[in-house]
């Protein structure tokens, strides 16, 4: 994998738009083949302790600082980290602050205030990634249905592909 760091060195040090992407990939052409490929040890920890530090523990943290209770909305929110970083994250988290008047440690109801995140998260997507509001559907879905614990066995459905959750990790 070190044979790629000139060229991901390289992409950094250019300019990148406004969300902070850039779209040069000159230098990676085998680089997705060759993670998945990539036995190491070390390079799976490495994988691990960035999701971790960059996904995980900014969405558990932010779950427990607004009083949530519920595995659905943790889910909601670490998949909010992962697609728009912590940052984007408690923007959509304060949207619907604003408009219920208060977060679920203050006595507003969970499931209304992540159905209101899930609304501002989906309009922004619908906008600027419509693919990418399947995922906010996935997760309605799973609120509507009541399943705010993720209790097994449900289905989740995203981007056409339907998942099995049986509660069997192995």
């Amino acid at each position: 994998m070190a044979k790629y760091i000139p060229a991901l060195d390289r992409i950094d040090k250019e300019e990148h738009d406004e969300d902070g992407k850039n779209d040069d990939i000159k230098g990676l052409d085998n680089f997705i083949k060759d993670v998945k490929a990539c036995n190491d040890p070390l390079f799976k920890k490495a994988q691990l302790y960035e999701l971790d530090e960059m996904y995980w523990k900014p969405a558990v943290s932010l779950a427990t600082s607004i009083g949530a209770k519920h595995q659905l909305t943790l889910a909601f929110i670490y998949d909010m980290c992962v697609n728009h970083g912590e940052d984007g994250a408690k923007e959509y988290i304060n949207s619907a602050k604003k408009k219920l008047g208060g977060l679920p440690k203050d006595g507003i109801d969970e499931n209304k205030f992540l159905s209101s995140v899930m609304d501002y998260r989906y309009a922004f997507l619908k906008d600027d990634d419509p693919e990418g509001s399947d995922r906010v559907n996935a997760y309605r879905k799973l609120l509507k249905a009541g399943n705010v614990d993720l209790k097994p066995d449900f289905n989740f459905t995203v981007y056409g592909d339907t998942f099995n959750i049986d509660g069997d990790v192995y």
